[in-house]
């Protein structure tokens, strides 16, 4: 559930590039389902009571096609990011959505050059999508 189903298709829809399947359902209680034509979809859900801080333990993660021009965006926005790399080949930015839901940005890298491998392009659409549930440090 999310508080306002507009801001909310404001961040997964404008700013991550999720694309729009469908959004039905009457005013105040809509629905919008976000992804790819195929495959695993994230449904948003209007105008229900969510808590102050929801699931703690969860985050949606993304590997977007441009993480630069993603991380800018982000940045112009004023929208905190939390960096954090497992290991030389791996980056990870955690943020917030509006809801407080935990959002996870995948980058792959390689180790010397530190640049994402095989994702090139202007697009901020995500070419993969995943639910984790997962413990964030700091939580």
């Amino acid at each position: 559930h999310v508080r306002d189903l507009d801001q909310s298709l404001a961040f997964y829809h404008d700013l991550l590039g999720l694309p729009i399947q469908e959004r039905f359902g009457p005013p105040g209680h809509e629905i919008a389902m976000l992804g790819p034509e195929e495959g695993t979809r994230l449904e948003l859900i209007g105008g229900g009571e969510i808590p102050e801080h929801p699931a703690p333990t969860l985050s949606l993660g993304f590997a977007p096609e441009n993480m630069g021009q993603l991380l800018a965006a982000l940045e112009a926005r004023a929208i905190p990011i939390r960096p954090m790399s497992p290991n030389p080949a791996l980056q990870f930015y955690f943020l917030e959505d509006p809801d407080g839901y935990t959002v996870q940005l995948v980058e792959y890298v390689t180790p010397s050059s530190r640049k994402t491998t095989g994702r090139t392009g202007n697009s901020l659409r995500p070419v993969s999508f995943c639910l984790g549930i997962n413990r964030v440090r700091g939580r």
